[in-house]
């Protein structure tokens, strides 16, 4: 149906579920790999394990938060447990491969405590999930491949953020130390305060 529709009513379209991803309950968590930087690693593959990285650790402040007498949306003493959805693709092996190697409890980054299982790989079409994070990944995509922030500012806020507002549930692997990006801004930030 999304064929049939006019330029106009597309645009209304992406609008709409915009506003909905950023007035709705719920996280975002996004990867941004420039191929240049990682030289000796699969930028997808590399990507996928920085999301599912980003991902553990936001469940592990949520638990602790829970656990520790703190209150996360009326919910204490309610620990959580996540599960990945991956849409199909061409990548399906490699990731494949990769999230045994999670069942195990591991990534570059540490070991993996709140994840209950090897990621699911559905077909897109068959999850409104699945659907949203495809929106999701082309605000993104415009954000830092064509410089087009509209899609992307409204849903800027539902990335995951300590308490503290710095940003990590979006990472910039990028070249340019410098980055002004709200992830690498967030990072530099973070990094000069000590």
């Amino acid at each position: 149906p999304y064929n049939r529709i006019t330029v106009h009513q597309r645009r209304q379209l992406a609008a709409d579920m915009y506003t909905i991803i950023r007035e709705r309950r719920g996280v975002l968590f996004g990867a941004v790999i420039e191929k240049e930087v990682c030289r000796n690693d699969d930028p997808y593959v590399l990507a996928f394990e920085d999301l599912t990285s980003r991902f553990d650790h936001f469940l592990r402040r949520y638990n602790w938060d829970v656990t520790h007498g703190g209150s996360v949306a009326g919910r204490a003493g309610e620990e959580q447990r996540g599960l990945i959805a991956v849409a199909e693709s061409a990548y399906r092996e490699n990731l494949e491969v990769l999230g045994e190697r999670f069942r195990g409890g591991a990534t570059r980054w540490g070991n993996l405590h709140a994840i209950a299982d090897v990621p699911f790989f559905l077909p897109a079409k068959n999850t409104r999930l699945l659907q949203i994070a495809d929106f999701c990944s082309n605000a993104i995509y415009g954000r830092y491949n064509h410089g087009m922030t509209r899609d992307f500012d409204l849903i800027a806020p539902k990335f995951d953020r300590d308490e503290n507002g710095r940003v990590f549930g979006l990472s910039h692997r990028c070249a340019d130390p410098e980055c002004q990006c709200l992830a690498c801004l967030t990072k530099q930030l973070t990094s000069r305060r000590g």
